[in-house]
């Protein structure tokens, strides 16, 4: 790895065997309608001449030994790089205030920056960003650093269509660059595919890529590329694909000593298992990251891993037990600026409140979370959020609010063309129709889950789209109505009885006993099939 003074490291490998990943992310850069440069007029005017660039040489002499400070972030270990942030910000005011040259403002801008990255500050020092971005008028290679760290900025705020025109514009800009750059933009350009939820497109580049850098001799960058595809199988389902590749990178990371990716594998490996049904490994997983995460004080990634274990226990039915950690996952990622984050640990703080009895309470979450994702980029989890306040409803008795709810979720997850989301909330629609059950509305919503159940893979918690479908033919067929699905209502039952049972045998006796009888879901399917004579009951 080269290093720039600063800490703003380039990767350094060779691209030009794969020009189809450079030509096509370079393509639609310049071919996308009303994409712009990234970031300031520096960047958008490319290497242009004068507006606010570098004072000449010469002008005022600078009133700060750079050197000094080059050297002590050098040296510096990190746990002494907020105190260095601190101290450097205060010589950047106090040489503004002298009104020195830009020249050294710019040198003390491109020391401090890549310190307020790694310590989670980013977001505070937005204006120093743009005001580097400024100075570095006519300085290709470190423009494009600049912009790397700006659309890292975007993403961390939800901004993720700026950062992929950031990135994008970038690459457009980069022209004659060394290739170990262009690739950095190009993994970073996936990262944000994959935010953007284009998982197609995301999968293609990071495929394309992971020959080259593990040809390359680059580790870290092909651990990378492992993680977000092993990210992208879990989203379309295929969890052992996933499995293997989180697996690979994890034992890259470690063989690295890289604490902070490591840690993010581990999560990965937690929401793996989680998906798959197998909690108790799930939950380990995720307390190897909880342990990893405070050791080495990483917030960010302390807040991922204690939202997957608040989430497996209240998956398992210890909801007294989750909430702490959801709560906590929450405030930290409030305390980093992480929004769309917040938002997500906020619909799981509050599904938790409903699963502890409070439906006021979680309405209250539910709808901060809704508000909070409205001033983000558009995404899924909009339609997540609406789906919980349909759940709420349901449960406060308020049928027509519910049906109208489960309706805008279907509506946003069509719009992000997810499948499995909308199966959930046609699930949701049926519920809200068994109160008056008609065939005309029943039927439709039953035949589209069944069709995704059987043209997809199994999902997370698929048992409870089954018992939906069943419970929901089972009413039709308590009406007198016969015919159609009716007749087979008694599969999907069957087979929500047969995954509820396969979760269960990794649990041991005390899990199994309150996993089946804590957790509403399970336990209406537990006594459905016992009515039923499936199984035993149990």
């Amino acid at each position: 790895m080269k290093k720039l003074d600063g800490g703003f490291r380039q990767p350094m490998f060779d691209l030009r065997t794969s020009p189809s990943v450079v030509a096509t992310a370079t393509a639609a850069a310049t071919a996308s309608p009303g994409a712009s440069p990234p970031g300031r007029q520096a960047i958008r005017g490319g290497a242009e001449e004068g507006r606010s660039g570098m004072v000449k040489s010469g002008t005022i002499m600078p009133s700060v030994d750079v050197s000094l400070w080059k050297r002590r972030v050098k040296d510096a270990p990190p746990e002494a790089e907020p105190e260095l942030v601190d101290q450097l910000s205060g010589v950047l005011r106090e040489h503004r205030r002298e009104k020195a040259d830009a020249a050294t403002e710019y040198q003390l801008l491109w020391l401090l920056l890549p310190l307020v990255r790694r310590t989670g500050k980013l977001p505070e020092f937005r204006r120093e960003l743009d005001r580097a971005l400024d100075l570095a008028s006519g300085r290709t290679d470190e423009l494009l650093a600049l912009a790397s760290l700006r659309a890292d900025l975007e993403t961390q705020e939800g901004r993720y269509a700026d950062a992929e025109r950031t990135l994008r514009s970038s690459l457009k800009l980069s022209g004659d660059i060394d290739d170990g750059r262009k690739g950095s933009l190009l993994l970073k350009l996936g990262r944000v595919l994959v935010h953007r939820e284009r998982y197609g497109q995301a999968g293609e580049l990071f495929a394309e890529v992971l020959p080259i850098v593990e040809t390359g001799g680059h580790a870290a960058l092909a651990a990378s590329c492992r993680f977000h595809l092993g990210n992208i199988a879990l989203r379309q389902g295929r969890f052992a694909a996933a499995s293997s590749h989180h697996r690979q990178a994890l034992a890259v990371r470690k063989g690295l000593g890289e604490t902070h990716a490591m840690c993010a594998s581990l999560c990965a490996l937690g929401a793996v298992s989680l998906a798959a049904g197998n909690y108790p490994q799930g939950r380990d997983w995720f307390v190897q990251a909880e342990t990893e995460a405070r050791r080495v004080d990483a917030l960010a990634d302390l807040a991922y891993a204690l939202y997957g274990l608040g989430r497996t226990l209240d998956r398992l039915g210890d909801f007294t037990g989750a909430a702490p950690r959801l709560r906590s996952s929450l405030e930290i990622r409030h305390r980093i600026g992480d929004k769309e984050g917040q938002a997500i640990s906020q619909i799981a703080l509050a599904e938790n409140s409903l699963h502890l009895g409070q439906p006021r309470k979680a309405q209250e979450g539910a709808q901060e979370a809704l508000f909070h994702l409205s001033l983000l980029s558009p995404s899924g989890t909009v339609g997540d959020a609406e789906r919980l306040l349909g759940r709420i409803a349901l449960a406060q008795r308020k049928d027509r609010e519910a049906r109208r709810h489960f309706q805008a979720a279907l509506g946003h997850h069509g719009k992000h063309h997810d499948a499995t989301a909308q199966a959930f909330d046609r699930a949701g629609l049926l519920r809200v129709g068994l109160a008056w059950p008609m065939r005309e509305e029943i039927e439709p919503l039953v035949d589209v889950i069944v069709d995704y159940l059987d043209g997809h893979p199994y999902p997370d918690l698929g048992e409870r789209l089954d018992f939906a479908v069943f419970a929901a033919l089972e009413k039709l067929h308590a009406k007198g109505e016969r015919g159609g699905r009716i007749a087979d209502r008694d599969r999907f039952l069957e087979r929500a009885h047969k995954t509820l049972m396969r979760k269960t045998g990794y649990l041991d006796a005390e899990l199994r006993h309150r996993f089946l009888l804590q957790v509403p879901d399970n336990n209406a399917i537990l006594r459905a099939a016992g009515e039923r004579g499936i199984g035993d009951g149990a």
